[in-house]
């Protein structure tokens, strides 16, 4: 899914009350953090390893990044151990194609690893009427959800994740470095 469509809250949703309700939870800060996991206690059976914003621990420009054996190094010995990551649609299709900066052996590192997930998720931006009948029932006892079914401006989802304050922040920054750090985030 796109920029602020649920993925990261669907995924967490998924771990809390799915099958994998009081499952550890481990979000390692980098591709070599990863790698170090592999030999520490801390992963265990049991174990879900959080890769929030995959493009953050795989490489497409040297060979630092995740590859699938570091991953297949996770499962070893551990089992049952879940990895799960969130990416947005454009960067999947560039890697998987090979398009922009994802070519060559390091292309391929990145590739390995999104073969290993096989037929990713998809997060739809918009939520399907289904769904959002639902939301308008919940938003009867939430008042967030009501707030954010009430903008607009922006989805559901984009709201609740705090598009409009982003926005908001971007157009009249209060301090002049404000737009920098939200440019550079």
């Amino acid at each position: 899914g796109g920029s602020c469509s649920g993925k990261t809250r669907s995924a967490w949703e998924a771990i809390r009350s799915g099958p994998f309700a009081g499952w550890r939870v481990v979000r390692p800060r980098d591709a070599a953090m990863v790698r170090h996991l592999v030999a520490s206690v801390v992963i265990r059976p049991c174990t879900v390893v959080w890769l929030d914003q995959l493009q953050r621990y795989l490489s497409l420009v040297d060979s630092s990044g995740l590859t699938d054996d570091d991953v297949r190094a996770l499962w070893s010995g551990r089992a049952p151990v879940v990895v799960i990551g969130t990416l947005w649609p454009d960067l999947y299709d560039d890697i998987n194609t090979g398009g922009g900066a994802g070519q060559g052996r390091v292309g391929d590192d990145a590739r390995g690893v999104l073969r290993l997930a096989g037929e990713p998720v998809r997060v739809a931006d918009r939520l399907s009427e289904a769904e959002l009948a639902r939301a308008w029932r919940h938003a009867r006892h939430d008042q967030s959800v009501a707030d954010a079914l009430a903008d607009t401006s922006h989805g559901m989802t984009q709201a609740l994740a705090g598009a409009p304050w982003l926005v908001q922040r971007w157009e009249q920054p209060g301090f002049p470095y404000t737009r920098c750090v939200l440019a550079a985030a």
